[in-house]
């Protein structure tokens, strides 16, 4: 049994739906703070039913500061406003990046064991707030100074299977593609062997199509990801590459690699989500804390018809448990 913070998300997505439907299947294996304001929990009651009811509000740290043994919300907010699914506001948007900060506030602070983070629109939170959000990994990174994605944190899925590395995260192609470096791939991999997760053996995967053929279809093979795996062998890793994609995720699903390197966004994470249908987990390597969220996004277009999956949502709370064992603590 563990603790979590848990943010709210997007109140007009399906995030507290299925934070909610994973309690009710999960509540042996994990104890959660969920960060939210009230309106909002009260609109998702009307989806999940009473399982809320086993959540106790509390508003202040010196109420958690102890410790705490049941379900909690900690409220944020306690102004009554109406709540429209699949129309977030300003201030829907404002609610939940104000969950964030204080979510990482405790955590920082040593309340709980793992920060789980539910789904908001990177474009919403960029329109209202006037930031540059990309996402939870770089806004969290940003909270304790991590600047460099690939050294410094990094965005890693966890497949029922396999683990899936991500070279680069949130940026256009073109811009992912001048990123496939020596230099980035042997930090990428030197950053996922610190974090205490069964990492090796790695799979590269190339480029180009066909892995580039022998320099046929591009030279990035040659040039940059064969000399990165060639230095990184030197070093002791047990790594090997480059694969051409699909050669990589079917060595993995036999069982033959651990990790998957990703050189761009969607190279292998569409793929995994077609294979495992949103069972899929984020973690975020480099933070002072486990940090965990569902792969899927705030799915407006089935907010508040209540049929949204908790499937990732226990996937995760099952990762959690296993990624505190790894580091002694349960």
């Amino acid at each position: 049994m563990y603790s979590a913070i848990v943010t709210m998300g997007d109140p007009t997505g399906v995030g507290l739906e299925v934070f909610f439907k994973a309690f009710r299947v999960c509540s042996d294996i994990f104890t959660p703070i969920l960060v939210a304001d009230r309106s909002s929990v009260e609109v998702a009651k009307k989806l999940v039913g009473d399982v809320v009811d086993r959540f106790r509000f509390v508003s202040t740290f010196c109420e958690i500061c102890g410790g705490f043994e049941s379900p909690l919300i900690y409220q944020i907010d306690s102004l009554d406003r109406d709540i429209t699914y699949g129309k977030p506001t300003y201030e829907d948007v404002k609610v939940a990046q104000a969950s964030i900060d204080k979510a990482v506030e405790l955590i920082s602070r040593g309340i709980g064991d793992v920060l789980i983070t539910l789904p908001v629109s990177k474009y919403y939170f960029t329109k209202f707030l006037g930031i540059e959000f990309v996402g939870h990994t770089h806004y969290l990174a940003s909270k304790f100074g991590l600047e460099e994605y690939g050294s410094e944190y990094l965005m890693l899925f966890v497949t029922p299977d396999f683990k899936v590395a991500f070279l680069s995260d949130h940026l256009p192609l073109a811009q992912a593609i001048s990123l496939v470096k020596k230099r980035r791939i042997i930090e990428v991999v030197q950053l996922l062997l610190e974090y205490r997760l069964d990492i090796e053996p790695i799979a590269v995967c190339g480029l180009n199509p066909h892995a580039g053929e022998g320099g046929l279809l591009g030279r990035e093979e040659i040039e940059e990801i064969i000399p990165a795996v060639e230095e990184l062998r030197a070093r002791g890793v047990n790594i090997d590459g480059p694969f051409s994609p699909d050669c990589a995720i079917d060595l993995a699903l036999e069982g033959k690699f651990e990790t998957v390197l990703s050189l761009y966004h969607d190279q292998v994470l569409v793929p995994i989500k077609l294979i495992y249908k949103r069972k899929n987990v984020n973690v975020t390597v480099g933070l002072p804390y486990i940090r965990l969220s569902p792969d899927h996004g705030t799915a407006y277009e089935i907010a508040g018809l209540g049929v949204a999956d908790c499937s990732s949502m226990v996937e995760v709370v099952k990762v959690g448990s296993i990624l505190l064992k790894n580091r002694g603590r349960m």
